[in-house]
């Protein structure tokens, strides 16, 4: 009988705790903490040159941040980074069945080879499917890239290049900013004669923007459908680079300087010009009068800009696009990195800008300096040639040329091959 009170004892007691336990308003958070389930994110790795000193770093994660808050369930991972790394990283990655999930790749013979070996998804299917995000960008950017059977870039970042000048020190020593290459030929000797720096140069992949932008400006748009005419402007580039050089245009240790010295060279006053990108003007070069930006000085009777897309111009791996749930979570943050919201986080840096339909475009000196003067938009060298090729023999061997060790032919030899 003992026995048997204590048993109905412990089953009152038992039920009191269960009824406190689901009842008590007290207790509802510990429940829910212990039987909710927890789903993890969906992880998406994103890769870009916009990280470390890049001038876009900042913003790119502020904008990481804001799509990362605004959807819990998922989590974009960012690892951009700058520099000559970042090409290398990324054809690592997919040589090694390890791709990013979105990432951004500027045209040319790297991306063509991705593509070919349905490495990158085909958006098309998401730019019909949703109307009203196509009708974000601009009119010829939609009808240049994004109307095709098949679209596989999303273009974001437009870039130009140009000869960037401190006006100070050529006023300093009364010389004109030059309009044609026998003006920047004489703007060279007249500061070499005062001891000044006239242009900050180095053998790099960047270093050598001033070689593709003489190079466009002798051949123009014919350079990108004729690859005759690009050998030719290539030869004769080269040519006047190696000219400018003989005239000691160059800092004298231009084969050792490594990218971010060059760009100090200019940024402290200590080189008169550069041949640079619109990615090169951070604030504080915005905000310098004393800078002038121009296409690179070639005939005065026709401009020609070096014009295209950038690292902003972004892409899903097919690795991506065939699992569901990545691919909807990709496509999402893709739409959110190339919108008005994100645009206008990018539009705070003086030299961005955006292919995207904006209401009030962006005016300042480097943006509208000389562009309703320009006779035509040709894209950038290396988007034209092999970038294996351009890298391993052109820029290699570039010193050589340079010192008379190699002919301009022996130069460009690999290019026919």
């Amino acid at each position: 009988m003992f026995k048997k009170f204590n048993m109905i004892l412990i089953v009152l007691l038992m039920i009191f705790l269960i009824y406190d336990a689901f009842f008590n308003p007290h207790n509802k958070q510990t429940l829910n903490e212990i039987f909710e389930i927890k789903n993890e994110p969906i992880e998406i790795r994103f890769v870009s040159s916009w990280g470390g000193e890049d001038n876009k770093s900042g913003i790119l994660d502020q904008v990481l941040n804001e799509f990362n808050s605004k959807h819990p369930d998922i989590l974009v991972i960012n690892e951009s980074m700058s520099g000559e790394d970042f090409l290398y990283n990324l054809k690592t990655d997919f040589a090694s069945n390890h791709p990013p999930d979105v990432f951004g790749l500027w045209p040319g013979s790297d991306l063509e080879k991705l593509i070919e070996l349905g490495m990158v998804a085909d958006l098309k299917p998401i730019i019909e499917s949703d109307q009203s995000w196509g009708q974000v960008f601009d009119d010829d950017i939609y009808s240049e890239y994004l109307s095709k059977e098949h679209v596989y870039s999303i273009p974001f970042e437009l870039i130009y290049e140009g000869l960037f000048i401190n006006k100070t020190i050529l006023d300093r020593y009364r010389i004109a900013v030059p309009e044609n290459f026998e003006d920047l030929a004489n703007a060279v000797k007249r500061l070499r004669s005062f001891n000044v720096l006239p242009i900050a140069y180095n053998n790099t992949p960047e270093g050598s923007y001033i070689y593709q932008n003489i190079v466009a400006s002798i051949g123009g748009v014919e350079i990108e459908s004729d690859e005759l005419e690009l050998f030719e402007a290539m030869k004769i580039g080269a040519d006047k680079i190696k000219y400018l050089y003989d005239l000691k245009a160059f800092p004298e240790d231009a084969f050792m300087l490594d990218d971010y010295s060059r760009d100090q060279l200019f940024r402290d006053g200590k080189a008169a010009m550069i041949v640079q990108g619109s990615w090169f003007i951070n604030e504080d070069l915005g905000k310098n009068n004393e800078i002038v930006f121009i296409p690179f000085p070639y005939d005065e009777s026709n401009k020609r800009l070096t014009y295209g897309l950038g690292n902003g111009n972004f892409h899903i791996s097919s690795n991506c696009y065939e699992d569901e749930s990545r691919k909807d979570a990709a496509i999402l943050f893709l739409k959110y990195l190339v919108s008005k919201e994100s645009v206008l986080k990018f539009d705070a840096l003086p030299g961005f800008i955006s292919s995207l339909e904006m209401d009030s475009p962006k005016t300042n000196q480097f943006v509208t300096a000389y562009f309703s003067d320009v006779a035509e938009h040709v894209k950038p060298v290396d988007h034209l040639v092999d970038r294996s090729k351009w890298e391993r023999h052109i820029i290699f061997q570039f010193p050589m040329m340079l010192e008379g060790q190699i002919t301009v032919e022996a130069l460009l030899n690999e290019l026919k091959h």
